[in-house]
């Protein structure tokens, strides 16, 4: 099925999405809901952009913290991809998360994914109140994701977690299992609905049989850009029989390429946050920083983390060729390849320059796209159409179509060759 053309706010639609925000106000300086429910470090949040946006990233989640948020999500990664976040929490705590995601040849991306809350030096008294030791409480969670496109327009997702947490001399162990769908109807607009912690429950050692049951979560959202500048709006909704429900609202603002802000507001509080993107022929590098403040004890909290997307791993063995013609291999190595869609124009699309300064307004390329090829069962590239260079900036490039296979856009991935003269 042909995903339908691109979506635009009507007055009535952008008021809808703008009173989903303000109503997010409401219940945004209270207390957190749950927070002393088993497995609450699993309801933290992860990483500094979903965390500046009010945590409302359920139906955006396309980078690789979409194995926490969605893991339908990572479905629609064509490039491998790492995220690493550090928060230093007051009382000495400390939360930790990393992720990588890789894409499967025959199709879907794979992740793995670590959270960490812990907090060391925790001073154990005796009978009369002496201190007779330190130990230190750690949860950690091991995630296993799959994300698959089941279509052009839709995406499913499922996550295995092993859970550990060690207390002084005592531990326990457990598993659980998130699964996620994303839908995106239109190039503006994306919605996501992911239940977390199916069947998820840890039982300790401590030979009396303890076992705890984590509550199920059940989260749905939507992400939309609805205006010609880059600027998503997000909003989910978190339910849990045992905290009720919960708002997140936010948004994300690309002022200048690979520069950007970000807000948002949910029962923590107000977030806010940026981001500085350094590009090269080979790899993103960007940094995320959040802001917000601590539901325990009102302190400020900081949030860090770094996000790593490469190129293919082929490039980096034979290195950049160019060809003429229409035919390519999948062994031929692209020039660059599109790292972002212009929102609402299908036909213009961002590429990485690196330090290449022979590429310049009118420079030309052959675009193709990977694809499985019905005959042999490989993959074989095809050939979508020819674009032209239009604006050059540093380390960036926009192109637009100048010829294309009818029903074919500009895709994240896609390859450029360039044509030789």
């Amino acid at each position: 099925m042909k995903r339908p053309g691109t979506f635009t706010f009507s007055r009535t639609a952008y008021g809808i999405m703008c009173l989903c925000l303000i109503l997010a106000v409401q219940p945004g300086y209270s207390q957190e809901k749950g927070a002393g429910l088993p497995g609450a470090y699993l309801r933290i949040g992860v990483g500094a952009r979903a965390f500046a946006m009010g945590r409302a990233f359920t139906g955006l989640a396309d980078d690789a913290t979409g194995c926490y948020w969605n893991p339908a999500g990572i479905g629609q990664l064509d490039l491998t991809q790492a995220v690493a976040s550090y928060q230093f929490l007051s009382m000495e705590r400390a939360f930790s998360y990393a992720a990588v995601t890789v894409p499967a040849r025959w199709g879907g991306t794979f992740g793995v994914s670590w959270i960490r809350l812990g907090v060391g030096g925790i001073e154990g008294r005796d009978m009369l109140g002496r201190i007779s030791q330190t130990f230190d409480n750690a949860e950690s969670a091991y995630l296993l994701s799959f994300g698959v496109p089941v279509s052009d327009w839709l995406y499913a997702g499922i996550t295995a977690k092993y859970l550990v947490h060690s207390l002084s001399q005592f531990k326990s162990t457990g598993y659980g299992f998130d699964a996620g769908l994303l839908i995106k109807p239109f190039e503006s607009l994306s919605v996501g609905a992911v239940v977390q912690n199916m069947g998820t429950r840890v039982q300790w050692n401590t030979g009396s049989g303890l076992t705890e049951t984590f509550p199920v979560t059940f989260r749905g959202g939507f992400a939309a850009a609805p205006f010609d500048f880059p600027v998503t709006f997000t909003c989910d909704v978190e339910y849990g029989r045992a905290f009720g429900s919960v708002l997140h609202g936010g948004m994300e603002w690309e002022v200048f390429p690979g520069i950007g802000l970000r807000s948002g507001i949910d029962t923590q509080g107000f977030r806010a946050g940026g981001f500085f993107t350094v590009p090269t022929r080979t790899f993103n590098f960007e940094t995320n920083y959040s802001f917000g403040t601590d539901p325990i004890d009102q302190a400020a909290m900081h949030r860090l983390s770094f996000t790593l997307t490469l190129a293919p791993f082929d490039y980096y063995f034979h290195g950049s060729r160019g060809i003429s013609g229409g035919s390519a291999s999948v062994l031929d190595v692209p020039d660059c390849r599109i790292v972002k869609i212009v929102t609402d124009h299908p036909e213009l699309g961002l590429i990485n320059l690196g330090n290449d300064d022979g590429i310049t307004t009118g420079t030309r390329f052959h675009l193709y796209r990977e694809q499985a090829d019905a005959g042999t069962g490989g993959r074989a590239l095809l050939k979508i159409g020819t674009v032209s260079v239009i604006r050059v900036e540093p380390h960036l490039a926009a192109v637009k179509f100048i010829d294309r296979i009818e029903g074919f856009s500009i895709q994240m991935g896609d390859m450029l060759f360039k044509i030789s003269r």
